[in-house]
């Protein structure tokens, strides 16, 4: 019968089956990104136990990797649980910081930053959870509830088992090991499973909502990758700051026909039409824009966050958050007044 050591491997290197695998089938998206660094990970911490004290260099080289593994899971659950952007820079340098505590130098230092990586990993491991419970009773689809459901449970039983039970008090290292092992695992899957669900199911953009399961089903993987394509790039150039942006400028600067374009809008990113689509990042914008400058006017916003006139800015900013844009504006104000009387 194999030894715990050699379970620990072989799950390792099932991992790194996966790892080579979503590689080779390639157009990785955001989520296939993430998913591969948790895989990563994951198998950093399975050889890391497997070898023990004798990891040597080895365990050096996965110490930070290893370390990161619940800081890449909540990146996970972001990038399955939301739509646009579910992540940036700042949650990726709190996973670095997690992951990079570990090299410091021992002693009274290494002791401060030590309390503080197990600060931020709890943190992040309630967080993990949050994102799979958010937005529950606004969720319309019962199969999207179902998928949360699993996760929440396999992941919050393996959390309470691996960081609370093992615990207090301490048991045998031997039990311990198998124990925290089989949680890792258990995630693991979890997660694959959850992963594959939102490929075909995947978030509309700006609802936090899957799309339509028989859209979804109805699109093929080129559609899929090519709506990712769209949504980054739209993103990341700020191309809906241009308010003369037509679908064919979209088609040229993706190098794909207008149709396919269009479908990616539709299926792959939720929306109803090309407008839609964009008016949320602009709208989001115009959001952002008044809650930094207070002053600006509503014609300044609309014009700096994209819209080409005030009518269809007033209409789409409605029709998105349910409020005028002054409407918003004021209710800005009021709660900043509300703060600095609670201050």
């Amino acid at each position: 019968m194999p030894d715990l050591s050699q379970i620990q491997l072989f799950a390792a290197a099932m991992v790194a089956g996966v790892i080579a695998l979503s590689l080779w089938r390639g157009r990785l998206d955001l989520l296939g990104w993430t998913w591969i660094a948790f895989c990563l990970s994951a198998a950093s911490s399975l050889v890391m136990r497997s070898l023990g004290e004798s990891a040597g260099p080895v365990g050096f080289v996965l110490l930070a990797p290893a370390s990161a593994t619940c800081g890449v899971a909540w990146l996970l659950a972001r990038a399955m649980f939301r739509g646009a952007r579910p992540f940036d820079w700042p949650h990726i340098a709190i996973v670095a910081v997690i992951a990079a505590v570990n090299l410091a130098p021992s002693g009274a230092f290494g002791e401060m930053l030590g309390n503080l990586q197990n600060l931020l990993a709890s943190a992040v491991i309630v967080l993990t959870l949050w994102e799979a419970a958010r937005g529950w009773p606004q969720l319309q689809s019962s199969a999207e509830k179902r998928m949360r459901g699993f996760y929440l449970a396999v992941t919050a039983a393996a959390v309470l088992v691996a960081v609370v039970w093992l615990r207090e008090p301490a048991g045998p290292a031997w039990l311990d090991d198998a124990v925290e092992t089989s949680a890792l695992i258990a995630v693991t899957i979890t997660a694959a499973l959850c992963v594959w669900f939102r490929r075909r199911h995947p978030i509309s953009v700006g609802t936090d909502q899957p799309a339509s399961s028989n859209t979804a089903r109805a699109l093929d993987p080129e559609i899929r990758h090519l709506g990712a394509r769209l949504d980054s790039v739209v993103r990341t150039e700020a191309l809906f700051l241009n308010g003369d942006l037509k679908v064919a400028d979209l088609a040229q600067t993706l190098q794909a026909p207008e149709y396919k374009v269009t479908r990616a809008i539709t299926g792959a990113l939720g929306a109803a039409n090309f407008n839609q689509y964009i008016n949320r990042y602009r709208v989001d914008c115009a959001r952002r824009l008044m809650a930094e400058d207070p002053g600006r006017s509503i014609l300044a916003v609309a014009f700096d966050s994209g819209f080409a006139s005030l009518g269809p800015f007033n209409r789409a900013f409605k029709a998105i958050t349910g409020q005028t844009p002054r409407a918003y504006r004021a209710s800005l104000d009021a709660s900043a007044v509300k703060n600095v009387a609670n201050a």
